[in-house]
């Protein structure tokens, strides 16, 4: 029986195959990893498709809005007046019909809620500084109106913002007839305060208002009280603000306002904060010197069903609070426990009663 030999082993096969080998599981890494990439991508080219067309979205409807408030401006001389006195206006024209105005579902276009919010302000074209302007006289009035955007799951996105101003009703008299009050309002840091509402008010007279602006300033057409008379002008916020002798809503009188006349005035106004002073060794009944941060003091007694043990400051002005033991009206000798309230925050204070 003939045999036939084996044939030869060709070199390098095992070392190929090996090869084909590594090559298949690295190019399915590589697949792997241009999918992972290429998902990404087309996720964020979504992302940012989708947050593009809420940004033109958005600017259609405050140049919607805006339309509205020309219109409006346009058709009554009163109108400037009253939109400035209205403040911070929400959702006001709805686009689906069948909501209210307000209604925070007002404005739903493809399946994305948006808010809009319109804040009309006066501006006397002929100051720098209508809070500032050392000019007493009124000139050229315009409505200064802003409309701010913003809508559901913006993140990071900035709101958008269309700003007009609309020169006065050519049947406006307000600058021969009103008398404007400028009210600027600054924080503990002189920093202007935006969003406040200054309401002017005099006897008899209708109460007007206005919100400040990024600058703190805002400025009240009223009528003029008569002669020898005063107006009163009021703050108010939506967020807990205090000045610094604790008032929420200070308000000051003011004389000698006359129409086509700009009288100014100025408040400080913070956004407060809360104190805690936390008691120990105290009775119910135990007096606690308090001292504000502008060096005025109040004698305090801890809060009701306390136990002695706690004295709640509310709207809390920013700054340097202490507090001692006893009502002498004098701080002691030695040093005693202070604390610093910042702005919207709960600060604790302890003191120890001998």
């Amino acid at each position: 029986m003939s045999r036939h030999p084996a044939p030869p082993h060709a070199p390098g096969r095992a070392d190929d195959a090996g090869s084909t080998l590594v090559e298949v599981v690295l190019a399915a890494l590589l697949l792997g990893l241009l999918a992972v990439v290429g998902t990404a991508a087309v996720v964020q080219g979504q992302r940012v498709t989708v947050a593009n067309r809420a940004r033109v979205v958005a600017a259609h409807l405050a140049a919607r809005e805006l339309d509205f408030a020309r219109g409006r401006l346009a058709a009554t001389p009163t109108a400037a007046v009253e939109m400035v006195d209205e403040g911070d206006v929400v959702n006001e024209h709805p686009v689906d019909e069948t909501r209210a105005p307000g209604d925070r579902d007002a404005y739903v276009v493809d399946g994305m809620r948006y808010t809009v919010r319109r804040v009309a302000r006066l501006r006397d074209l002929g100051a720098t500084a209508p809070c500032g302007d050392a000019v007493i006289g009124a000139r050229r009035l315009a409505t200064d109106v802003a409309v701010t955007v913003t809508w559901q799951d913006m993140g990071s996105a900035l709101p958008f913002t269309l700003r007009q101003i609309v020169t006065a009703h050519r049947d406006a008299a307000t600058a021969s007839q009103d008398a404007l009050v400028a009210v600027t309002v600054t924080d503990h840091h002189d920093q202007g305060v935006e969003g406040v509402r200054a309401t002017v008010a005099g006897a008899g007279a209708p109460g007007r208002s206005a919100l400040t602006d990024s600058a703190g300033c805002a400025l009240v057409a009223v009528a003029a009280p008569p002669s020898g008379e005063g107006i009163n002008v009021t703050l108010t916020a939506e967020t807990p603000h205090v000045d610094p002798s604790g008032n929420t809503a200070p308000s000051r009188a003011l004389f000698g306002v006359a129409p086509s006349q700009i009288t100014r005035t100025a408040f400080t106004y913070a956004r407060a904060g809360t104190l805690l002073i936390h008691l120990s060794g105290a009775a119910e009944d135990s007096p606690i010197t308090i001292m504000r941060p502008d060096g005025t003091l109040t004698i305090a007694l801890p809060d009701a069903g306390s136990g002695g043990a706690l004295i709640t400051v509310a709207d809390a002005y920013p700054g340097t609070w202490a507090a001692y033991p006893g009502a002498a009206g004098l701080p002691p000798g030695q040093e005693y426990p202070s604390v610093t309230v910042l702005p919207g925050e709960t600060a604790d204070l302890h003191v120890v009663i001998p």
